[in-house]
C-alpha cells in the first residue's frame, strides 16, 4: 500500500514536472528499499518473540521485592539515546524550560510527498530520523526547531510555532507534546539555567 501511495506521487511529479525527474525516482528507490528492510525486520522478530516470551515464561525465577529496592518512575527520568540522565519534562515544567537542538541535529532539504507532487522540503535529520523528519502530529519540525534557534524558552517556542504560517491552525498541546517527544528522543536538550 505504501508502495502504490508513493509510487501514484513519483509517476505524477514525472508527468506533470519532468525536469525533477531524478528526485522522485530516487526517492521511490529509497522508500522501496526502506519498506523491505521493515518488512524483514519485522518478520525477523515474530519469531524470536514468539521463543523469547516461552523461555522468559518457563524459566522466570519466582522473587519477592526487598523494602530497600528502589523502583524507578518512567515519569521522573527520561534517558536519551546516549544514556545521559535528563532533566525531567513535565507540563508543570515546561514553561519555565529552556531548550537547544542538541550537536549532530541538523535541518536539510529531503524528498518527500506533499500533495500529489514529490517534493525538495526541508526536514530534521537527528539519530531518531536519520532519512529526515518534517511533521508529527501535523507540527511542521523544521519551523518548531527555528524557534527553539531563536527562543529557547518553551512557552515562547510554543508562541512563535502558534503565529507561524505552519501553526496558525495547530492546538498548542500538540505542540507541546511534540516538544516532549523530540527531548526525549535526544533531538533537544535542557539548556542550565545558572
Amino acid at each position: 500500500m505504501a508502495s502504490a501511495i508513493t509510487g501514484t506521487a513519483v509517476v505524477n511529479t514525472i508527468l506533470q514536472r519532468p525536469a525533477m525527474a531524478d528526485t522522485p525516482s530516487v526517492f521511490m528507490r529509497r522508500t522501496r528499499g526502506n519498506i523491505q528492510d521493515a518488512l524483514s525486520r519485522v518478520g525477523a522478530l515474530l519469531p524470536r518473540r514468539k521463543s523469547l516470551a516461552r523461555s522468559a515464561l518457563l524459566a522466570a525465577p519466582v522473587t519477592r521485592s526487598s523494602p530497600q529496592s528502589t523502583v524507578h518512575s518512567p515519569q521522573s527520568t527520561v534517558h536519551s539515546p546516549q544514556s545521559t540522565v535528563r532533566k525531567p519534562w513535565s507540563p508543570q515544567s515546561a514553561i519555565g524550560f529552556h531548550v537547544r537542538l542538541t550537536p549532530g541535529v541538523t535541518i536539510a532539504q529531503r524528498a518527500v510527498i506533499e500533495g500529489p507532487y514529490v517534493e525538495l522540503r526541508e526536514a530534521v535529520v537527528a539519530p531518531p530520523y536519520p532519512r529526515g523528519v518534517r511533521f508529527l502530529q501535523n507540527v511542521c519540525v523544521p519551523t518548531l526547531l527555528r524557534a527553539v534557534e531563536t527562543h529557547g524558552a518553551v512557552a515562547d517556542v510554543i508562541t512563535a510555532y502558534l503565529q507561524s504560517p505552519e501553526g496558525k491552525r495547530c492546538p498548542p498541546e500538540s505542540v507541546r507534546q511534540v516538544l516532549a517527544r523530540l527531548y526525549q528522543e535526544g533531538v533537544l536538550t535542557a539548556v542550565e539555567s545558572d
